[in-house]
């Protein structure tokens, strides 16, 4: 049986997991269930949230202290690159089950979570309230530390 880590060695798959469907891979990919928190879920998660889908994990976002809608730039940036936001809403992160995900990031806000084994804290500004161009710088953020996480 093959078994995958990340960098604090949680567990995150083995071959045998591969092959019931719940995580996928493909040569040099590695496709894992995420789960992005921070404190008002409206920005940077909800970012996080789409492209890592977009990528092919499965993902879900989460927050300590949840907001009443997903911020208009981070939906309006990541339209930019052609992918929908459509159907993600914020959410408390005592409505998650996080047994059901492999990685657990906090965005950078100073999230503790009491509940939650978070493995890696990614340390992101949060844009909110400022010009556009931050939720861009943002959202290229999460790109970049997403591909690390499929490599």
């Amino acid at each position: 049986m093959i078994r995958y880590f990340n960098s604090v060695g949680r567990y995150l798959l083995s071959k045998s997991s591969i092959s019931v469907g719940f995580i996928k891979a493909r040569v040099g990919v590695v496709f894992v269930r995420v789960l992005f928190v921070c404190v008002g879920n409206t920005c940077r998660s909800q970012m996080a949230e789409a492209l890592a889908r977009n990528l092919g994990h499965v993902s879900a976002s989460a927050g300590t202290h949840p907001g009443g809608k997903v911020a208009e730039n981070a939906i309006s940036v990541v339209q930019e690159l052609g992918i929908s936001m459509e159907g993600q809403f914020p959410k408390s992160i005592d409505d998650i089950d996080e047994s059901g995900f492999d990685v657990i990031i906090s965005m950078g806000c100073g999230v503790e979570c009491p509940n939650l084994p978070i493995d890696e804290d990614w340390g992101l500004d949060d844009p909110v309230g400022m010009p556009i161009e931050a939720y861009r710088e943002t959202r290229d953020m999460i790109r970049s530390r997403l591909s690390d996480l499929s490599n």
